[in-house]
């Protein structure tokens, strides 16, 4: 039986194939731009509500974006010490037709961090300046769960890899989730349960252009930020949006005011019309919400890499192909931070 053999051009091309097969093979999964989601995104938010409105409007649009089916928001978590501050998620939810959305607190013995505008108050009937209270579907505080536990619960009953957690405040219940241990949720320990369930943590914090101190969220309670940070495990990918970027996008309470001017008992702007917002506050924490749900179009970012802490809370950035963090920059096009502010715009004036 006479052998036929392979010509040299196809023997050359099986080669090649085989190559290329045995390169990609060695390769390591690499993080790949986050694309905008054809179907809910799987969210817990985590927030310091009651110091600055742009907790406010990372809310606002969260629901909107339920509202539009591009987001399932799985739990709100409220990480301010204090009594009033779960009024705030209490009433907003209620307000934007998300009552049952559950709610998880922080509680522990911590100092109550600076407030810039005093406004939970408010929220939580306190304040004479409204008369009228406004609604509320929960105004019992002990009925809600520790925020580490909600996480738990949430975390417990969702598949691998399906959720995301969007932090937009301090990381007191993030380190009380990663440090507890199995309970009647979960055998699983924090960290392992994080690490299964979550694809993808978005971080309003860090400084990586001028990094002289830290930024405000990790340094009002630098000991559990860097317990947490440093603990994060590394196959769940990280997107900080640092203060600098969420800097150069101001909401002018003006016209906040002007867009809201049909809606008198908005909860934002009732904020506005009774307590005074022109301090410096900028929409860092909406750009969280923003990169999560429509994905990367509207941001530019660092490269992969990795992100150290020292004592203080100070990130500093090392670009590395097996990194599994990276940052947000305002695009490189002018017009950008209007990009932004039209779209926060544009969902606090949706309709109903």
């Amino acid at each position: 039986m006479v052998q036929i053999k392979p010509k040299a051009h196809i023997r050359k091309c099986y080669l090649s194939w085989i190559l290329l097969l045995l390169f990609i093979s060695c390769q390591k999964d690499e993080p790949q731009p986050v694309q905008p989601v054809e179907s809910p995104v799987n969210v817990i938010i985590d927030a310091d509500l009651g110091s600055s409105t742009d907790d406010l409007f990372a809310l606002m649009l969260l629901y909107r974006y339920a509202d539009m089916g591009l987001a399932n928001i799985l739990a709100v978590v409220v990480d301010r010490p204090g009594e009033d501050y779960y009024a705030v998620a209490d009433v907003m939810n209620t307000y934007y037709g998300y009552p049952n959305v559950p709610i998880g607190i922080v509680r522990g013995n911590y100092d109550e961090p600076k407030k810039y505008i005093d406004y939970a108050g408010m929220f939580a009937g306190k304040d004479e300046r409204v008369k009228n209270p406004l609604p509320r579907t929960c105004t019992n505080s002990s009925l809600f769960p520790d925020g580490y536990k909600l996480y738990r619960q949430m975390l417990a009953m969702a598949k691998d890899k399906s959720v995301v957690i969007l932090s937009v405040g301090f990381l007191l219940c993030l380190n009380d989730l990663i440090n507890s241990g199995p309970d009647e949720y979960s055998e699983l320990d924090g960290k392992e349960l994080l690490r299964r369930k979550v694809s993808h943590i978005y971080i309003m914090g860090g400084k990586f252009t001028k990094n002289d101190k830290a930024c405000y969220n990790f340094r009002t309670f630098c000991e559990q930020s860097y317990n947490f940070l440093t603990n994060i495990p590394s196959d769940i990918y990280v997107t900080f949006s640092p203060s600098e970027t969420g800097d150069m996008v101001e909401y002018r309470p003006e016209v906040v005011l002007n867009d809201l001017a049909d809606e008198p008992n908005n909860p934002i702007r009732l904020t506005y019309d009774n307590f005074n917002c022109n301090t410096g506050q900028m929409m860092w924490d909406a750009l969280v919400v923003i990169n999560a749900i429509k994905g990367d179009g509207l941001f530019d970012f660092s490269p992969w890499g990795d992100v150290t802490y020292d004592e203080k809370c100070i990130t500093t950035f090392l670009a590395s192909p097996d990194g599994h963090c990276r940052y947000q920059m305002p695009r490189s096009d002018a017009g950008w931070d209007t990009d932004i502010l039209d779209e926060i715009r544009r969902m606090n004036t949706m309709s109903d």
